[in-house]
């Protein structure tokens, strides 16, 4: 699985933050520790009609493996880093880590977030390969 984030940075254009890629048989999502069984957090950040929202779900990987998250190089480096191939290796980087944080800001953000995080765990189990 591949997720990205674009940012409009002023001066530079659209670029992209930040991409996590793994495979989904090693991904975990974590549960809520408030809420036991809910699997993402969710905010209202304006009234509807659309209702507008930010939902945001964290993954631990499996132990032994790790997830690849590709960075720009306008972002500060958290811990050591190789370059990507994007851009001749200038304008990204890779880290590896153990979790994530993954979210979604717009309108229908919470039924997605739901929608996701149930269906996410039944897929793995049927479709991908211990």
């Amino acid at each position: 699985m591949t997720t990205f984030r674009w940012r409009d940075v002023p001066d530079q254009g659209w670029v992209l933050w930040t991409s996590f890629q793994f495979d989904m048989v090693d991904a975990q999502l974590d549960e809520d520790n408030r809420f036991p069984g809910k699997k993402y957090a969710y905010a209202k950040l304006e009234d509807g009609p659309p209702e507008i929202g930010f939902a945001a779900y964290g993954f631990s990987m499996r132990e032994g493996t790790l997830t690849r998250q590709e960075r720009s190089v306008l972002r500060e480096p958290s811990k050591e880093v190789v370059p990507s191939p994007r851009n001749d290796g200038t304008s990204h980087y890779y880290e590896w880590r153990n979790t994530m944080l993954i979210s979604m800001k717009g309108p229908g953000v919470e039924e997605k977030a739901i929608t996701f995080t149930s269906t996410y765990d039944a897929y793995v189990n049927e479709f991908c390969t211990f």
